[in-house]
């Protein structure tokens, strides 16, 4: 039995989706006079979350026609990928890149519309029939093919309980998110002024001088090669660094060529060319690894700064951006190392430094749990509660 899909089936019925939702195409070429006051663009849908959270007043202009009125259904029609969907819970008008669905007839219940609507199999048409490289779009004609499986009405109600369920559920978890993302920023600023009257020292002086400020390998990667290579993209937004057997890899040769850069426990590495101010502390399982050369190693002398406090400093919204405003435009935007190895830092006693890294990590920490979380839910909502199914190729 198929992941999601209930044991009876008994009453179910195979449909287009097409045969039982309609594409809205009703126009206001004039939403003042028709009392209209807000309109919706796909920038104002967030992939995910069914209720609209933002829009635009018509009365700053806008030349969206395409109207859409409470219970409706919009659906991103560009970039598919992005999983955009939402209930309208009030009369507007919105982009030509979002469709306006609503049931036909009374086979299909409207609160089950928006879940169908999320699901991996009806993502996945939709992906498949885009067309187009820098913004896929997909069609209401291809849309209208999609086939599942559409339960009697009392098993929809059933699964509309459920789906509402776990979409609270998804709702609770974004705002807890969204409550600790506010108080880690809280968190740096409030640190950065408590920490204003605490000595300040430039990077270049917090560092150890037998291993000082460096960038890493000039040299490409090499698939062969034997030492992991950590990029920019190896350093996760937690902080941490991706799992060794999937880094990039150069050979012993051109290691031995850049020893300097070779990192050891506890080094703090900060990406300083294209993405600026990603930051991340060496573990153990990292020890022996080089650097790209977009990437800068922080050695702190462990007598005066912990790695931790380090890239907690670094990670806070001020410093992030003083890295930013200190690179400079090329090609790519690049952070000199003479600009971070002036930035000063401050350095209050190790005991301070420690506390203050204890609070931090115990949020931030409850911030990746949650976001776990949430995605764990989203997939539920996705993947074992509803009823569409791709068809098969």
């Amino acid at each position: 039995m198929t992941r999601g899909k209930p044991h009876n089936r008994d009453g179910w019925t195979h449909v287009r989706f097409g045969r039982c939702v309609r594409l809205s195409t009703e126009r206001c070429t004039d939403p003042t006079a028709a009392g209209i006051d807000r309109y919706v663009g796909l920038e104002h849908l967030q992939p995910g979350d069914l209720r609209i959270r933002a829009w635009g007043n018509v009365a700053d202009g806008v030349t969206f026609t395409n109207r859409f009125r409470p219970g409706q259904v919009l659906f991103g029609k560009r970039r598919a990928y992005q999983r955009k969907v939402a209930v309208a819970e009030f009369d507007g008008i919105c982009s030509s890149d979002i469709y306006v669905f609503e049931p036909m007839d009374d086979l299909l219940l409207p609160d089950l519309l928006p879940f169908i609507c999320q699901s991996d199999g009806f993502f996945g048409h939709a992906l498949k029939t885009s067309a187009g490289s820098l913004s896929p779009r997909t069609n209401w004609k291809s849309l209208a093919d999609y086939e599942f499986d559409l339960p009697p009405l009392e098993e929809q109600r059933r699964i509309i309980r459920a789906c509402v369920a776990v979409a609270r559920c998804v709702e609770a978890t974004s705002q807890l998110q969204a409550d600790l993302r506010t108080t880690i920023a809280s968190l740096g600023n409030t640190y950065s002024e408590a920490l204003a009257d605490a000595p300040q020292l430039t990077v270049y002086e917090i560092c150890d001088p037998r291993r000082p400020l460096c960038y890493g390998v000039v040299q490409p990667g090499d698939p062969d090669g034997d030492v992991p290579l950590l990029r920019v993209c190896d350093l996760t937004d937690e902080g941490t660094i991706a799992d060794r057997g999937s880094l990039n890899t150069i050979t012993k040769e051109v290691d031995e060529q850049y020893r300097r850069s070779r990192v050891e426990a506890g080094d703090v590495l900060v990406s300083i060319v294209g993405t600026i101010g990603r930051v991340a502390v060496v573990e153990d399982e990292h020890v022996g690894s080089n650097i790209a050369r977009a990437l800068a190693r922080i050695s702190p002398i462990r007598e005066v700064m912990t790695s931790d406090f380090l890239a907690m400093v670094f990670q806070s919204p001020p410093f992030q951006t003083r890295l930013v405003r200190g690179a400079f435009e090329s090609a790519r935007k690049t952070l000199n190392l003479s600009e971070l190895g002036q930035m000063r830092v401050p350095c209050p006693e190790l005991t301070v430094q420690r506390e203050i890294t204890q609070t931090n990590a115990m949020v931030r920490d409850a911030f990746f749990a949650t976001t776990k979380r949430a995605a764990a839910t989203h997939d539920s909502i996705r993947r074992f509660l509803l009823p569409g199914e791709a068809t098969p190729a």
